[in-house]
């Protein structure tokens, strides 16, 4: 995306700290300095991985109001069908409210009896047996977390037409990208729907949690933020 920024960050920066591996092989191709300390999210989710998963179903639908409008409609029609299918119960059902995002924001889910929690993202998808969950860093979380989950996402059709045409990646979802395979599904645009929703993860989540831990190792341990501030006192304090 915007591949050309690269040119920026080699001539007006002394260094680039990435946090996705795949971007470091980009930057040093065109002459970035490069230091690699691993993802800060791994300081999030050191040791919090548990077999403890009372939540049966967690929806993640964006932080941006866009994303949650396009989004949630889509995962609450999924959910109910799962729980008139005997799947789950809605009360085992939790909507994971974004930073920034008020109540209102989730009207619809209010209105249909699904309880909204904030600020406790991190232990709603530790807790979930199951997530669905909008493209971005919730993804890569989920991932972090070992909990199997579908990736989603629905714009505009002006915006998807963009974003075909600049993109220049095969998957949209974190898990994927730095696995380079289809690891988590993606349900984008028109395939977003509650049938294939609930189809996804009937028989497409078996296998994830072996690729979640390849992922973590890829991704390295924790302390990456320690590391990064440690250099930067070596190199300009």
């Amino acid at each position: 995306w915007r591949s050309g920024r690269v040119h920026e960050l080699r001539d007006n920066f002394d260094a680039v700290a990435p946090i996705l591996p795949f971007e470091q092989t980009h930057l040093r191709k065109h002459g970035v300095e490069v230091w690699s300390e691993g993802h800060p999210l791994m300081d999030l989710v050191a040791g919090s991985q548990s077999d403890e998963r009372s939540l049966a179903l967690a929806l993640l639908p964006g932080s941006r109001l866009q994303e949650i409008q396009h989004h949630l409609p889509v995962l609450l029609d999924g959910a109910l069908e799962g729980a008139m299918q005997g799947k789950w119960s809605m009360k085992d059902v939790v909507v994971a409210g974004a930073p920034g995002r008020t109540e209102d924001d989730y009207a619809l889910a209010q209105e249909q009896g699904v309880k909204v929690v904030f600020g406790q993202t991190p232990d709603i998808l530790q807790r979930a047996q199951v997530a669905w969950v909008a493209s971005g860093t919730a993804t890569l979380e989920a991932a972090l977390l070992d909990t199997p989950h579908v990736v989603v996402y629905k714009t505009s059709a002006v915006t998807y037409f963009l974003a075909k045409r600049l993109a220049k990646v095969a998957h949209i979802g974190l898990p994927n990208l730095l696995m380079e395979q289809t690891v988590v599904p993606e349900l984008i645009q028109h395939d977003l729907t509650a049938d294939a929703l609930l189809d996804k993860t009937e028989h497409e989540l078996g296998d994830q949690r072996q690729a979640f831990d390849t992922l973590r190792e890829r991704l390295g341990g924790s302390g990456a933020v320690r590391r990064l501030a440690n250099r930067l006192l070596d190199a300009f304090g």
